[in-house]
């Protein structure tokens, strides 16, 4: 039987919700906050996973494999003694080699693994300044900001004291030149925009930024209350997200724009593995239909788009195996 191996934490409710609507019996979820619970062998045949319920996968098991959330920033700042940091790190390791494993055989659907570390926000605003309005941003760092009105942000979304540095307006004068900076110019907008892209399917929504006076991050006051609409996007926005997602090949990714009040929008960032559950908790829009679509064992296979640089090597390898049993035959 073929499955589908989902790479979370045991905190993902996301992971949850989708569990509900998948094949049962063919999805395995490995959870790495509890990955010393799991049963792991990785030898000459490939890897082999046992659960801690006795359910066993093994990599010529796997159809389909769905990168979620396998860290979380409140695990990772937890101070351990040597010996696990050690076999912690040894597990990191593994999973990264079970990545690429299921990367070179072309498993991985929807979302590329680490895909951050290629299509960082300095390089995504670069691009998106070809197809977008974008807002004026620097990265200043033992230098003079020339921004006025600004926002910082966190590029790492390293935790201060245990705390989320949410996009901030400032004073560029008034910043301290020692540390690194990332500002972007405020805008003045009346909305936010969050683009959810599922494989060329756009699902667009609107969020009234009623919030100003105390922040301009919606996250700080994110909650089932926080009232997200579907909205439509112009044509040439919707071809705009297309293309700027297939020039960083990615097949999926949530896109956040500013909508001011002469109806412009301003590309932010867009997150590669971004959350969307909260957008369709009520599946009334079809985005939850969408993804499960996307990474069900039972539905047709499309691979990230990003080409893992060993695939080639495989896909020779794949051609020499059959040359060779032609002429044995």
């Amino acid at each position: 039987m073929s499955y589908l191996l989902i790479i979370t934490n045991s905190y993902d409710v996301t992971t949850d919700l989708l569990l509900d609507r998948l094949p049962d019996g063919r999805v395995f979820r490995l959870n790495f906050d509890q990955v010393d619970r799991y049963r792991i062998r990785f030898d000459r045949n490939g890897f082999c996973i046992t659960a801690p319920d006795g359910r066993t996968i093994s990599s010529d098991d796997v159809r389909k494999a769905y990168w979620r959330k396998p860290f979380n920033a409140e695990s990772d700042s937890v101070v351990f003694g040597a010996a696990h940091q050690y076999a912690h790190a040894e597990w990191r390791y593994l999973l990264n080699e079970i990545v690429n494993l299921l990367w070179s055989d072309g498993k991985w659907v929807l979302v590329e693994p680490f895909a951050e570390r290629r299509t960082g926000k300095l390089l995504q605003l670069l691009h998106a300044e070809r197809v977008f309005h974008v807002p004026p941003y620097e990265f200043v760092s033992n230098d003079s900001a020339s921004a006025t009105a600004a926002v910082v942000k966190s590029l790492s979304g390293e935790p201060v004291d245990g705390k989320v540095l949410y996009t901030t307006k400032v004073q560029a004068g008034e910043l301290d030149r020692r540390y690194p900076w990332f500002l972007q110019q405020y805008v003045p907008a009346t909305y936010d925009i969050t683009v959810v892209f599922v494989r060329g399917i756009v699902f667009a929504f609107k969020l009234h930024r009623d919030f100003l006076g105390d922040s301009p991050d919606w996250r700080r006051y994110i909650s089932p209350e926080q009232l997200w609409m579907p909205t439509a996007l112009p044509k040439e926005l919707l071809r705009a997200v297309s293309v700027y997602m297939d020039d960083l090949k990615l097949s999926y990714g949530r896109l956040d724009f500013l909508l001011d009040d002469e109806q412009r929008y301003w590309f932010c960032e867009v997150n590669p593995n971004g959350q969307f559950a909260w957008l369709d908790l009520n599946r009334e829009n079809g985005l939850l239909e969408a993804v499960i679509s996307e990474i069900s064992p039972s539905t047709e296979h499309h691979s990230i788009q990003h080409e893992h640089p060993l695939a080639c090597s495989v896909r020779a390898g794949e051609v020499i195996k059959t040359m060779n049993a032609t002429a044995d035959g």
